[in-house]
């Protein structure tokens, strides 16, 4: 028998606390903006992760004193059948952290990464096709690891964000290795497994690369359905140099404003909460002379009306060659500073009890 769900979330069997999660994070649209950083606790910018943990908690933790709202995770080989970050998400979730993984999936037809897109694995990962075998190996994995990612025997809620960034085509579930009803199929079988198995502790986030090429259609043509989606979301970065001589930010700012309207449109028509999964300098703060990007956005965040619908956004993880949260000393950090002050952002101890029936003091 299922529970009773928030408007708009996909899963009528989702545990009580995914509920509440699910309707905390919906109460929080327009009161503030949640931000994430990905890896938070596994990598860093001095190149030390995972085995090799360094004495300090997280590079957020260095630049501000307090950790994210959001902590962004994966599943990838590096991390050992995911028992590398499983500690890392049960102390985020004890101190009131909201996790999100995404799943940087191996090609199941070739056997090789994710960025290999041999074949039609799309295609073949759904009953019949010659990857299925492989696929439901891959997702037995998945659902030992949610189903056992517990506190004191209670789930803890994941945000799972499945086949990102498919409406471009560096990956093999891309837009141009499968048809929008393969895509489709996969994306539905990939989920309808998982809760037959009993996984009953996910929100399901669909992301979508920027969409303004060809606004809502491009949203509209892959999207799996509404028993299929709990989060709209927008991945966006930009770049230091742009085509045709335009103002590199110019373009990137006016192009997320686009997005945001965008997804927050289409999201509004399906009851969804809406979330900016990703965003940032394509290759990182080390490679832009922008020294104020993070006011500069959230100027937008909290002025456009669709951009103060999006609940929260998340920055790619730290690293030797690549950041996106400054550190001490680094000429972005004084700009970090002062996002992080100002009230319209949430770290982690900005947070209600997310994981509690909301009530009418959730957020700020």
């Amino acid at each position: 028998m299922g529970h009773s769900t928030s408007r708009g979330q996909s899963d009528g069997n989702a545990t009580i606390e995914t509920r509440n999660l699910y309707a905390n994070m919906k109460r929080m649209s327009g009161r503030g903006i949640m931000v994430g950083h990905q890896n938070t606790q596994t990598m860093f910018r001095d190149g030390r992760n995972f085995e090799n943990v360094p004495p300090y908690p997280s590079d957020c933790v260095r630049a501000v004193g307090e950790y994210p709202a959001v902590h962004g995770f994966d599943f990838n080989p590096v991390n050992r059948e995911h028992n590398l970050i499983r500690d890392e998400i049960i102390d985020a979730h004890l101190r009131g952290g909201i996790i999100t993984i995404s799943w940087h999936a191996h090609n199941p037809l070739s056997g090789g990464g994710h960025k290999d897109r041999a074949g039609n694995p799309m295609r073949e990962i759904t009953p019949g096709g010659s990857a299925n075998e492989a696929w439901r190996s891959e997702l037995d994995k998945k659902v030992k690891f949610f189903k056992g990612l517990t506190v004191d025997g209670v789930k803890i809620p994941v945000l799972f964000r499945p086949f990102h960034e498919h409406t471009h085509n560096a990956f093999w579930w891309g837009v141009k290795s499968c048809s929008s009803e393969e895509y489709v199929s996969a994306y539905r079988y990939t989920v309808d497994y998982l809760r037959d198995k009993g996984v009953d502790n996910l929100l399901l986030v669909y992301s979508p690369y920027s969409v303004t090429r060809t606004g809502e259609e491009e949203m509209r043509s892959r999207y799996p359905g509404d028993k299929y989606v709990d989060f709209l979301a927008v991945d966006h970065y930009g770049n230091e140099t742009y085509r045709d001589g335009e103002e590199p930010w110019e373009v990137f700012y006016r192009e997320f404003l686009e997005n945001c309207e965008i997804t927050a449109s289409f999201a509004q028509k399906h009851e969804k909460p809406v979330v900016i999964a990703e965003i940032g300098v394509r290759k990182g703060l080390k490679n832009s002379s922008k020294t104020s990007w993070y006011v500069d956005l959230l100027e937008m965040l909290k002025s456009d009306a669709h951009a103060r619908q999006f609940v929260y956004m998340l920055l790619w993880q730290n690293g030797p060659e690549n950041y996106w949260v400054p550190l001490p000393g680094d000429p972005h950090h004084a700009d970090f500073k002062s996002f992080h002050k100002d009230p319209y952002t949430l770290f982690e101890t900005d947070l209600p009890d997310m994981y509690r029936a909301p009530s009418a003091e959730t957020g700020r």
